[in-house]
């Protein structure tokens, strides 16, 4: 099979377009994606910047600009509104004419230098544009919108407001609700696409538009004519398999499932300091377009739970041996410790912590464990406790317990990847991960449902690149 064949037999399939107006959402292709990941994939509202500072304009240095009667940022904002009121309804000749007629910004920038803008001028401004936006809102968010502006009627009709106070909030609602309307058409397009993705017609578009990037030389290739990446990503692993000592890893065989499976695990567990930019470079082209992101986040929770087994074993070793405290894992005192342990390497607003910058609150963590099992009463950690701790801590990064434990956690993501239904409770227990299995699963799960789609999608590929190495 050639990679000229393979395409040659991609089956064409149309999907409906997704809305030109959309503007926070991804595209098409992302969203099929999505939905053959999780069939109840729907875009969320949480956490989305919107408003002026989804535009890269601050609320307050914005207030500050009209104060000084400085109305260009005014003026781009007006302009950009009436641009996405019109995106959106982009057959309405007749409601395009209006929003040009209503929002015409060199009028507005004449009425602004000559000083002749009023707060009922801003009134009519926002109620018009409120008046478009509620014309294209989701029922449940019409109430919202009418008593805001029934807010802004009141707060204009106040004696002595000046336009400039009510003028930034007002804008930052109606470019929140825009966004909030993207969103809402694009789960109802969602909804649209996910009536077309019936039995294989997903993963047929999916591999059709890989494919075309393929087909178009958006791709290095390798000799054989295949994507450079994935082919060097799928026969290393293929290699690996081999010759592997890894654990369970002589039991797969060399068949494309197997491969991708280990050269996935690789990916994850290889090289666990480079940073994340260089991790989503080296990602085989077929998963590089649409799981980069996903893959950094599953790659930095994994390496988090290596770390969290290293900080367990040492802290219960160090209790057991210098402290003479052995406690059931079920134990409250533990439990606590172990919680604080988590916290301290999964936080998701910075990168994972080195061992040596985790040492003194890893050390506060067991200290604290002593005085709670021991009753308080200035029980303290041994300075032989501390100072044992403190030196394992600081060999950990490149100790036999880090390899071994690395080596041990990448076979439980390798037999979920492979078999699901096996339980990895007695491994995880053996490198002190039980308390976090439920995390752990989750994370794999997430792992596992790419590596199924992934396969679906670009089986066909992997088995012709399988295939030509061994014949060639």
């Amino acid at each position: 099979t050639t990679p000229e064949a393979l395409k040659a037999a991609a089956a064409p399939v149309k999907l409906p377009p997704a809305p030109k107006s959309l503007v926070t959402v991804p595209s098409n292709e992302q969203m099929v994606h999505e939905l053959m990941l999780d069939e109840n994939f729907a875009l969320s509202t949480e956490g989305l910047e919107a408003g002026l500072s989804g535009h890269g304009v601050d609320l307050e240095e914005f207030a500050l600009a009209l104060e000084r009667n400085e109305f260009a940022p005014l003026l781009s904002i007006v302009d950009t509104v009436r641009a996405r009121l019109a995106a959106l309804t982009p057959n309405r000749k007749d409601l395009a004419r209006a929003l040009d007629e209503r929002l015409d910004t060199a009028l507005l920038a004449q009425e602004l230098s000559a000083g002749a803008f009023t707060v009922g001028d801003l009134y009519s401004l926002i109620k018009f544009m409120g008046e478009r936006l509620l014309a294209l809102q989701a029922p449940a968010r019409q109430a919202a919108t009418e008593a805001w502006l029934v807010e802004l009627h009141d707060a204009a009709s106040a004696s002595q407001v000046r336009w400039t106070r009510l003028a930034p909030r007002a804008f930052d609602h109606v470019l929140r609700e825009l966004a909030f309307i993207d969103i809402d058409m694009a789960n109802y397009h969602l909804s649209v696409l996910s009536q077309h993705l019936i039995g294989s017609k997903g993963i047929e578009y999916l591999r059709t538009k890989f494919e075309a990037r393929w087909g178009s030389g958006e791709y290095q290739r390798s000799s054989q004519g295949f994507p450079a990446r994935t082919e060097a990503w799928l026969l290393a692993a293929r290699d690996s398999l081999s010759s592997s000592t890894v654990p369970g890893a002589h039991q797969l065989g060399a068949g494309a499932s197997d491969c991708v499976a280990e050269a996935l695990v690789s990916s994850i567990f290889h090289n666990p300091s480079d940073d994340e930019a260089a991790f989503s470079r080296e990602l085989p082209e077929t998963l590089r377009e649409h799981d980069a992101e996903r893959l950094t986040v599953a790659r930095r929770q994994l390496a988090s739970f290596a770390v969290l087994a290293v900080l367990n074993i040492v802290m219960t070793q160090v209790l057991r041996v210098h402290e003479s405290i052995s406690m059931p894992p079920a134990s409250a005192e533990l439990k606590r410790a172990q919680d604080k342990l988590y916290g301290l390497v999964h936080d998701e607003t910075q990168a994972l912590r080195s061992y040596e910058d985790l040492t003194a609150d890893v050390v506060a963590v067991t200290a604290e464990l002593v005085e709670a099992v021991r009753g308080g009463n200035g029980a303290e950690l041994s300075p032989e406790g501390r100072a044992t701790l403190e030196a394992l801590l600081r060999q950990a990064a490149s100790g036999t317990l880090s390899n071994t434990v690395q080596r041990q956690f990448a076979a439980v993501v390798r037999k979920s990847l492979k078999d699901p239904a096996h339980s990895s409770e007695q491994l995880l227990k053996k490198i002190s991960l039980a308390p976090w299995r439920t995390e752990i699963n989750d994370a794999c799960d997430v792992l596992r449902k790419v590596f199924d789609l992934n396969l679906k999608v670009h089986g066909t590929v992997y088995g012709a690149i399988l295939g030509g190495a061994r014949s060639g």
